[in-house]
């Protein structure tokens, strides 16, 4: 008798564990459906750095008109040079639709030029230099 019982329990524990493997090789009936995480919530809040840099250049076009009617022929002058800027801030979201904050920034450059013109009616050249270093702002 004890050995029908262990035979019994044997092939009983056999058809199951055959089971379960050809239960693993089935489809689903239909698409599973996955249920999708929720999207983070936007927010502006927080503070933040930058930086920048690069190459300026400008031009200038000027001509003279005397209180004769004059006119000198127009000349054409300018500066050239490299320029960087670094900037902080900090925002916070007070609702949906508004956003407080403050930032400064610190730009530093070293732009140079000159202009000069031909001759005034009075036969008097004008000549001047220009630079600009370091603008800021604060808001």
């Amino acid at each position: 008798m004890r050995k029908i019982v262990v035979k019994g329990a044997l092939i009983t524990g056999a058809l199951l564990l055959a089971g379960s493997a050809m239960a693993a090789d089935l489809k689903a009936p239909g698409p599973m459906l996955m249920k999708a995480p929720p999207m983070p919530v936007m927010t502006w809040t927080g503070c933040y750095l930058d930086a920048g840099g690069g190459y300026g250049m400008s031009n200038q076009d000027h001509s003279i008109t005397t209180t004769a009617g004059a006119v000198t022929p127009e000349t054409t002058n300018g500066g050239r040079g490299w320029l960087g800027r670094f900037g902080a801030g900090c925002d916070y979201q007070v609702s949906s639709s508004w956003v407080i904050g403050a930032f400064g920034d610190y730009d530093w450059m070293d732009l140079k030029g000159s202009m000069a013109t031909l001759t005034t009616s009075g036969g008097l050249a004008t000549e001047g230099d220009q630079k600009e270093t370091s603008p800021g702002s604060a808001i």
